[in-house]
C-alpha cells in the first residue's frame, strides 16, 4: 500500500500544477483570445523524454558498416535521414561529411580497440548520436562510458544490467537475442537495433562482407575479420531475414559491393526521393509486445504514468498533456480535425509518430500517417483510430488507460477550461466501438485489458488490473 499511497501523493501534486498552469492559460487568453493550449502557453518545457522503443516506427533508416566501398560511395545525402552508424562510423562522416550518424553501435569490447571507438563516438557524435553497446563493453568498461550512451544490449551469455533502471534488457524487446551471441559483425546488433525502433524498410549501406580492411582501422594493416567470422555472420543474417518476414520488416542490401546474397540489391542512389509514411510499413512490427493506449479519462488522473517510460503508449487527443505532466511524450499520438494546431507542433517537435487525417497534417504542415488508411470501430477518436492503430501495431496485451464510459471533463481538464468535455454521443460511440473491437480481439487472441477507467468492466468484459501490478517489463527470460 505504500506505493499506492505515493503514486496518490504524486498524482495530486501533478494535478495541482496542472490546475495552477491552466489558470496562468486563462490569464494570458484575455490578451490573445485565439491563444490554445499546449506546451508553451501552458508554461511546459518542450523537452519530453520518450521510450527508445518503437521511437521510429514506420521510418526507414541506413544502416552504415565500414566496407571500403564506402571511399565510393556518396553518403551525403544521407544526413536528413535515420542513420545507424557502427564501431568508428562517426568519424569517417564527421570527417568526409561534417555529420554524424543518428546512432552508433559498439559490441566488441576488445581492451585495445573498445577504448579508441567510445572516444571517437563522444569526439565525432557532434552531440546528435546516441551510443548503443553490448553488455560486454558495459561490464569491462562501466566506468569510462560516454554521457551520450543511450542503453545496453543484453546478449544472453553475459549477467550485466543495463544501465536503464537496472534491469536485463534483452533487444527486441520480450524476445531474446535472435542470433544468439552476436555474428562477429557489428552489423547483426545493429540489424535489430533498427527494428527495436521499429524502423522499416532497413538499408544496408558498405556491408562489403569481405574480409578487407575498414575505413576507420583501429590497427594498421590488419583485415577486419577472417573467412569464419564471414560465415557465422552469413547465417545470423540468414535469421534476421527469417525473423524480419514474421514482424513485416523489409531489409535490403543497399552496398555497392554485392557479396552479402542474404538481403535484396537496390540501388542506393534510387532511394534519394523520400516515399510517403505509409501504415504499411508498420503492421505487426510490435507483435507480441504490449503497449497502452492513453485516454483523457478522469480515472487517469490517479495513475503515475512516469512508470510508462519505457513502454510504448498511445495518446488520444490532448491526452499527450496527461503525459507531459509526467515529463513524457507519447510514442504515438491519434489526432483528429478539432485537435488544435499546437497539438500537431507539440507532437512534432517531440520526435513523435502522428496518426491524423491526411488533409490535417498538410494543413498544418507535419508528417505523419494518414488517418483514412485505417477502418476504424466508431465516430469517437478512440474507436476510429487508436484501437485500429494498437491492432494494426500487433500489441498482445494492450492496455487501456482513461476509457471512462461516462460523460464528463477530461482529466487534465477538470473544470472544462481548456477543452469541451466527453459528450454523450462520444460516449456511446466508445462503448459500440469497444464492444466490437473486443470481439475481434478475442478472434484473434490478442489479451486485453483494463488499468484504469470506470464501468467498462461490466460493459464489455475486459478483465481489470491495478496499474501498479502492471509494472514495468523485466526482460529476464
Amino acid at each position: 500500500m505504500d506505493y499506492v499511497d505515493r503514486t496518490l501523493r504524486k498524482s495530486d501534486r501533478i494535478q495541482r500544477s496542472l490546475k495552477t498552469r491552466i489558470i496562468g492559460f486563462q490569464e494570458k487568453r484575455k490578451k490573445d483570445v485565439k491563444m490554445e493550449p499546449g506546451f508553451q502557453s501552458l508554461g511546459m518545457t518542450k523537452n519530453r523524454s520518450r521510450c527508445v522503443k518503437g521511437s521510429h516506427d514506420g521510418q526507414r533508416c541506413f544502416i552504415i558498416a565500414s566496407g571500403p566501398s564506402l571511399e565510393t560511395t556518396d553518403l551525403e545525402w544521407l544526413k536528413n535521414e535515420i542513420t545507424i552508424g557502427v564501431n568508428g562510423i562517426p568519424k569517417y562522416l564527421n570527417n568526409r561529411y561534417g555529420w554524424a550518424p543518428t546512432y552508433n553501435v559498439i559490441t566488441d569490447a576488445n581492451v585495445e580497440w573498445c577504448p579508441k571507438l567510445l572516444n571517437i563516438t563522444e569526439k565525432h557524435g557532434r552531440d546528435v548520436t546516441k551510443l548503443v553497446i553490448s553488455s560486454y563493453v558495459a561490464n569491462r568498461f562501466k566506468d569510462r562510458l560516454p554521457k551520450n550512451h543511450i542503453f545496453t544490449v543484453q546478449y544472453p551469455n553475459s549477467n550485466t544490467r543495463s544501465s536503464q533502471g537496472g534491469v536485463i534488457n534483452h533487444f527486441l524487446d520480450e524476445r531474446p537475442h535472435v542470433a544468439g551471441a552476436g555474428g562477429y559483425v557489428v552489423s547483426d546488433t545493429a540489424v535489430q537495433l533498427a527494428m527495436f525502433l521499429g524502423c522499416n524498410p532497413i538499408y544496408l549501406v558498405g556491408q562489403d562482407h569481405t574480409t578487407e580492411q575498414s575505413v576507420v582501422p583501429l590497427k594498421k594493416g590488419e583485415r577486419t575479420h577472417g573467412k569464419a567470422a564471414k560465415d557465422i555472420s552469413t547465417c545470423t543474417f540468414l535469421m534476421l531475414r527469417e525473423y524480419a518476414k514474421q514482424r513485416n520488416f523489409r531489409i535490403f542490401n543497399a552496398t555497392q559491393v554485392q557479396n552479402l546474397k542474404v538481403f535484396p540489391f537496390v540501388d542506393l542512389g534510387s532511394l534519394r526521393d523520400k516515399p510517403a509514411l505509409s501504415l504499411d510499413m508498420v503492421k505487426d512490427i510490435h507483435k507480441g509486445q504490449r503497449g497502452f493506449l492513453i485516454r483523457s479519462g478522469k480515472s487517469i488522473r490517479r495513475l503515475q504514468l512516469i512508470d510508462l517510460c519505457k513502454d510504448i503508449t498511445i495518446s488520444i487527443g490532448n491526452s499527450y498533456l496527461d503525459l507531459g505532466a509526467w515529463n513524457l511524450a507519447p510514442t504515438w499520438a491519434c489526432l483528429d480535425e478539432q485537435s488544435p494546431k499546437t497539438a500537431y507542433v507539440d507532437l512534432h517537435k517531440l520526435g513523435t509518430c502522428i496518426l491524423a487525417p491526411e488533409g490535417a497534417l498538410a494543413r498544418y504542415g507535419v508528417p505523419g500517417f494518414p488517418l483514412e488508411q485505417l477502418e476504424g470501430y466508431g465516430t469517437d477518436l478512440a474507436t476510429r483510430a487508436a484501437l485500429p492503430l494498437a491492432t494494426l501495431l500487433g500489441f498482445d496485451p494492450i492496455m487501456l488507460a482513461g476509457f471512462d464510459q461516462t460523460p464528463g471533463s477530461k482529466s487534465y481538464d477538470i473544470n472544462n477550461t481548456i477543452s469541451k468535455p466527453f459528450s454523450v454521443q462520444e460516449i456511446k460511440s466508445l462503448h459500440n466501438g469497444l464492444l466490437r473491437w473486443k470481439t475481434d480481439m478475442d478472434a484473434l487472441q490478442r489479451r486485453v485489458i483494463q488499468v484504469s477507467g470506470d464501468l467498462i468492466d461490466e460493459i464489455t468484459k475486459i478483465p481489470f488490473t491495478h496499474f501498479f501490478r502492471a509494472g514495468p517489463v523485466y526482460w529476464d527470460l
